[in-house]
């Protein structure tokens, strides 16, 4: 799998206690918000300003959901800038689905947020989310890392190093119609790992485990990740 470009976004593999939880919310996403949220995007708190946003109106002062996409990203607090990538944007969670009751009022159970869902009125969507910092998800670079260090085993090990988040391969329309997983992917390079006492968006753990014979230098390593620069907790600069 680490030699063809198959990316699945952030999946969730593994939390400390051994169990992974998501947690529901209500009202933090439009009806109508027309970009979809794919499982696996990567998404944060956006506080309205009375302007229209995705095609909805947000109150000003009012904080809703918004997707990691290049037509809809904005540092968290002010106005969102159209198809301006800003890879110093903090992570609330990772979109893990939604229920919402459609027009005719019927529950309707999705693992991606449709573009431009009418709701029924009246009712609020909820939307799932992986917001856990200390949640370690798996994720594919777009690029070879070929930063590996070996010991005696030569085992690839990252332990530490932190990258920045590929945002350019972020856009929902990347994900085939109706499937709903998330295109994101990890920023491969040797030039886009940040360096020491600088801060990244992923902090990179290991390679995944979970994916046998990788090599370092693989051009779509499966590397796992945590959230280094999250919305509600704190950052993680790099130490290495």
């Amino acid at each position: 799998m680490s030699l063809t470009a198959q990316p699945s976004g952030l999946v969730p593999a593994y939390h400390p206690s051994g169990e992974i939880r998501s947690i529901v919310h209500e009202g933090i996403l439009m009806p109508g918000t027309n970009v979809a949220i794919n499982k696996g995007q990567p998404v944060f708190l956006f506080r309205g300003t009375g302007a229209a946003q995705n095609g909805v109106t947000i109150p000003s002062g009012q904080v809703v959901l918004v997707p990691f996409n290049p037509a809809s990203i904005g540092n968290a607090g002010s106005a969102l800038t159209t198809n301006t990538l800003v890879l110093a944007q903090p992570i609330y969670g990772v979109f893990a689905g939604c229920e919402y009751q459609d027009v005719t009022g019927a529950w309707q159970e999705s693992n991606f947020w449709p573009a431009g869902q009418v709701c029924f009125p009246g009712t609020f969507v909820r939307a799932i989310i992986w917001q856990d910092p200390l949640i370690e998800y798996t994720i594919q670079t777009d690029a070879a890392l070929v930063v590996a260090t070996t010991l005696g085993d030569g085992l690839s090990r990252f332990d530490g190093l932190q990258g920045q988040l590929n945002q350019a391969t972020m856009a929902n329309a990347a994900s085939p119609p109706g499937v709903g997983l998330s295109q994101c992917t990890f920023l491969g390079g040797v030039g886009n790992l940040v360096a020491k006492g600088t801060q990244g968006q992923l902090q990179i753990t290991k390679v995944d485990p979970s994916i046998l014979n990788q090599a370092p230098n693989d051009p779509f390593l499966q590397v796992q990740v945590r959230i280094a620069l999250p919305q509600t907790a704190a950052n993680i600069p790099s130490t290495i």
